[in-house]
């Protein structure tokens, strides 16, 4: 069969897969190992033009490799318990120096309520009073601006990575 140059019809195509099937274990290197190499060839050709196959979108492309893998999107989104606010660092510093939030708020001139709402994650330090902790703990300003830099950063990227998961 390896005066064939080109499959044609459809016949032909089943013609050499038989012929394919026939001598499949064949070992390279030998008259009928270079056939199936050579009909293999004509048959990736032929399938190619006669059968495209287009490639997969990135997202179905995912979806697939979760599936093989026994994933799914809702065991993939992920927690946002690495992310650490300000406020967390400053519950850790306030800790381990025995301050209290009616001190701070004394030393600082803001109110308990402020100092609550940032010790609970529901505000970050302000320029302002990230200057007052400088004067009252000794931690420069740029240390509390970077971690809310940083702790909004990561936010985004949570977000962003959740809504990707979540349309999977």
């Amino acid at each position: 069969m390896t005066d064939i140059k080109e499959i044609k019809t459809e016949e032909e195509f089943e013609q050499i897969l038989k012929r394919i099937e026939e001598i499949f274990d064949s070992k390279s290197n030998t008259p009928e190992g270079d056939e199936l190499e050579y009909l293999v060839g004509l048959v990736e050709k032929y399938e190619d033009e006669n059968f495209p196959i287009d490639k997969p979108s990135p997202r179905a492309s995912i979806r697939f490799r979760m599936e093989q893998w026994g994933l799914n999107a809702k065991r993939l989104i992920p927690s946002n318990d690495m992310i650490i606010h300000s406020g967390e660092t400053l519950k850790e510093v306030m800790e381990d120096r025995n301050i209290s939030t009616e001190s701070l708020a004394q030393s600082t001139g803001f109110t308990q309520d402020y100092i609550n709402a940032v010790l609970n994650c529901k505000e970050n330090i302000s320029a302002d009073f990230a200057r007052k902790l400088e004067d009252a703990l000794n931690i420069d300003t740029d240390f509390w601006m970077k971690l809310n830099e940083l702790y909004n950063d990561e936010l985004k990227e949570f977000i962003e990575l959740q809504q990707f998961l979540v349309k999977i």
